[in-house]
């Protein structure tokens, strides 16, 4: 298999100059906002919440917020104004490699598993992590290091925080959310979890990218070192952690809101 350098040797003049738009599409950024906010739209459900009223207002209000096109168009702004036309070049060039193709499927398949498929990929992949080499086992934690892992886990972050106010509000609290109350909880809760979550990520990669040889997870990691994969992640993670704190505040008025009115 030709290397990743003649991969990008060959993707060297492009037939069209890429955006950030289209390397957000490749990867798989363009729907963060959307899934963000169908998984905590049912969180409240889920936890046990069967107040109606308030179960309508949280649903309809986070899929509405997290919905909206323009937070998508605000990644793209960010990555646009941080990345040259050069480096987005570079990682569209690799994106658009059959070796970068096959990656990026292999990370799509594994994003798209839903539901008890889920529990079966992560019991096969805790499987596979453990037979490993140490070798492989110290790619798969450059990999988390390189490949937005503080993505992942800011995420995982904001899905307490939104269970925290949903619970909050379902509970009759004020319109005043005690965002510095809930932070704290938070932060509490990913000190609790940070273990199970590092288990995890390790058993996702290894089902992930168990068809990859170790050389070819090599080539991968050659890439995710580059300075503009690093720059691209590094800025994607801070402005989706940003979009995302910044929706959930308005969420939590527009709910409260939607409630009150209803008390009247």
């Amino acid at each position: 298999m030709p290397s990743v350098a003649a991969e990008l040797v060959a993707y060297s003049e492009p037939t069209h100059r890429p955006t950030s738009s289209d390397v957000i599409h490749t990867i798989g950024l363009d729907n963060i906002f959307v899934q963000f906010g169908q998984s905590i739209s049912v969180s409240p459900r889920q936890h046990g919440i069967t107040d109606q009223r308030f179960l309508e207002a949280w649903e309809s209000s986070a899929l509405l917020a997290f919905g909206d096109t323009k937070l998508s168009a605000r990644l793209e702004d960010s990555l646009a104004t941080t990345l040259s036309e050069p480096e987005l070049a570079g990682i569209d060039g690799f994106l658009s490699s059959s070796f970068g193709k096959r990656v990026t499927t292999l990370e799509q398949s594994s994003h798209a598993i839903a539901g008890e498929a889920q529990i079966a990929a992560l019991a096969k992949g805790k499987t596979l992590y453990w037979s490993v080499s140490e070798r492989r086992k110290a790619q798969f934690e450059e990999l988390l290091d390189l490949s937005g892992a503080e993505m992942t886990f800011a995420i995982i972050s904001e899905s307490l925080r939104g269970m925290a106010l949903g619970l909050h509000l379902a509970s009759g609290g004020d319109i005043e959310t005690p965002w510095e109350e809930i932070d704290n909880a938070v932060k509490i809760q990913l000190s609790g979890i940070r273990e199970s979550l590092a288990e995890a990520a390790h058993a996702t990669l290894a089902y992930t990218y168990h068809d990859l040889t170790d050389a070819e997870l090599e080539d991968y990691l050659s890439f995710l070192r580059t300075p503009a994969a690093r720059k691209f992640y590094d800025t994607a993670t801070l402005a989706v952690g940003d979009i995302i704190r910044e929706t959930m505040f308005g969420l939590g008025e527009s709910v409260a809101i939607r409630l009150r009115r209803a008390d009247i």
